[in-house]
């Protein structure tokens, strides 16, 4: 007999990837139509309001379920949030390339530099991690 939190998890599993997918598709399209108005610091201000708010749902989110709580839902969350933060990574690479072939180099530097900060950030957990195991 099949446990009913299997399907409730593989449903869940399956909502939280197509939100991955769809901001995956919604954000570089909001950006680049942002950078075809001429308007590109809304770019920046769209990047500085989305990201946190989406932050703060998941947060919300959490604790209204307890997924924290779960080693399951904890270990699909970590996946999720990896994939997610490298597709973003990758993402957000594009526009910055779009953004420097379109506009110029002034117009993408503050890509240039989250694309710099999302590296470095990352390397240095990744470091930060490997020296404490």
């Amino acid at each position: 007999m099949r446990d009913p939190t299997d399907d409730l998890a593989a449903l869940a599993d399956r909502r939280r990837r197509m939100w991955i997918v769809g901001a995956a598709v919604a954000v570089p399209a909001a950006l680049m139509a942002i950078g075809s108005t001429g308007h590109l610091e809304y770019g920046f201000v769209l990047i500085a309001l989305v990201f946190p708010a989406l932050f703060i749902y998941g947060q919300i989110h959490g604790r209204r379920t307890r997924e924290g709580t779960d080693e399951r839902a904890c270990d699909q969350h970590r996946q999720a949030a990896s994939f997610s933060w490298q597709l973003m990574a990758v993402v957000l690479l594009g526009v910055t390339v779009w953004t420097q072939v379109t506009d110029g180099f002034r117009a993408a530097v503050p890509y240039l530099i989250l694309s710099v900060t999302l590296v470095a950030s990352y390397t240095a957990a990744l470091l930060w991690h490997r020296w404490r195991h």
